[in-house]
């Protein structure tokens, strides 16, 4: 079949020209006429239609694709984390511990998220929180990675509790890191009660425990027995404070504590159920022989009954010379002086000093008063309140000289005054190197 090229009417075989517009037709080589290939009339209106469709169709792709890239690049992933915070309580009553852990399952939850690849490798129901930092670290996801590396449960108290307290666990984590991973978390907060800790059972070391001491203050020596009986195999050590076990005097304080008692062992003991009391007990060393070493460790009372004694012994010894004749009233008390050694405890010396009304026993001789000293050493208070002493069986004196009425020079033994008393006194301390102390009468 052939048509015009011209009108593109269908033409007969042999015809020469075109029946509708004469056009004439092309004529082959062997003089036939040459066969024309028919063209379809093209129509416009057709062909902009189909355009327009196409770049329809086109726009629409466009448009669906670019929503697709704007959602997932405005796409959140919400979590709920707290679903797999826990917080577990453990120790007794008001001495609870808690601590807080992520499930397990978290760890593949939250890379679950945004890599199904590594939430696989996390996939573990016994996944612990070290393991899992090192899968996220070894991950080729290092944003993701950044976020669980920041992630930590916060508790607002942890430790000294008890029965019916709150304990708030708070998920912390680095905010922009969570922003770079579209990880939104919908709770980070949750709250739980402590309840049914057992009460905690209270030990006291040192019950069975005395302290003991002897020797004499103000070197008084000191030892502890220990007669106690734990349950559960609990032992303890004691040792004195500072090591000091000697060297007390009365009044003093005796510390015994716990020997090497660490804070391992204070917290192996509350694990056990146990917490000590105290560590360490005091007692006070109220009495003990006591060697004197001041005036006021020897009452007033004590004081007199060593005068009474030293008036026996000058009445005894007052006769160096026959011709002195003491008055019937004898020595009267006038006053102590006490002298020590600087270095030694038991060298203490108490001197008391009497007067007395004495005459010579001659013609023209008047009556004078005269002073006389006696000495009391290894002076000692007693643990049973007692006063311990050992009096000089001596007389202190000096030869006095006078004149009588006649103007005859004649020697008194005694001292004439309370100066030459102190005086004599005095330099027998600094002769020693001794202290000396002046009691009431001589100071």
């Amino acid at each position: 079949m052939k048509f015009c090229t011209k009108c593109g009417a269908q033409i007969t075989e042999g015809t020469k020209f075109c029946m509708s517009c004469g056009n004439p037709l092309p004529v082959d080589a062997g003089g036939a006429a040459a066969t024309a290939v028919a063209k379809k009339p093209i129509n416009k209106k057709l062909l902009k239609k189909i355009i327009i469709g196409v770049v329809a169709v086109l726009v629409v792709v466009l448009v669906v694709v670019g929503v697709i890239f704007g959602i997932k690049a405005l796409k959140k992933y919400k979590m709920d984390p707290t679903k797999y915070m826990k917080v577990e309580i453990t120790g007794f009553d008001e001495k609870g511990v808690a601590k807080a852990s992520f499930d397990p399952e978290f760890y593949s939850k939250f890379a679950g998220l945004i890599d199904k690849d590594l939430a696989d490798e996390l996939d573990d129901e016994k996944m612990t929180y070290d393991k899992a930092a090192k899968i996220f670290e070894d991950s080729d996801n290092d944003e993701l990675a950044e976020l669980f590396d920041s992630l930590e449960i916060k508790l607002d108290k942890d430790s000294e509790l008890k029965n019916g307290d709150k304990v708030k666990a708070t998920l912390e984590y680095d905010e922009d890191a969570a922003k770079a991973c579209k990880i939104v978390f919908t709770k980070t907060e949750i709250e739980v009660e402590v309840k049914d800790l057992e009460a905690i059972k209270e030990i006291d070391p040192f019950k069975g425990v005395t302290i003991t001491w002897s020797g004499t203050a103000p070197n008084v020596r000191v030892s502890y027995k220990a007669d106690s009986d734990f349950p559960d195999g609990i032992k303890f050590s004691y040792m004195f404070k500072d090591g000091k076990t000697s060297g007390f005097n009365v009044g003093d304080e005796v510390v015994l504590e716990l020997k090497n008692f660490t804070d391992k062992q204070e917290k192996e003991l509350l694990e056990k159920g146990y917490e000590v009391t105290k560590k360490s007990m005091k007692v006070t060393i109220d009495k003990a022989d006591s060697y004197i070493t001041k005036l006021s460790d020897i009452s007033a009372d004590n004081i007199k009954v060593v005068a009474d004694a030293g008036k026996e012994v000058i009445t005894k010894k007052f006769t160096p010379n026959a011709k002195i004749v003491a008055d019937a009233e004898g020595p009267v008390y006038v006053g102590s002086a006490l002298i020590k050694s600087p270095t030694s405890t038991t060298t203490t010396n108490l001197y008391i000093v009497y007067s007395m009304k004495c005459k010579v026993d001659a013609e023209g001789y008047g009556e004078y008063t005269m002073y006389y000293v006696t000495r009391a050493y290894s002076l000692m208070n007693k643990a049973d309140g007692t006063f311990e002493y050992k009096l000089a069986n001596t007389i202190n004196y000096n030869k006095s000289e006078y004149l009588d009425d006649n103007l005859k020079v004649y020697s008194v033994y005694g001292f004439k005054n309370i100066e030459d008393v102190k005086t004599y006194l005095g330099s027998m301390a600094i002769k020693n190197n001794y202290d000396i102390e002046w009691g009431e009468g001589l100071n």
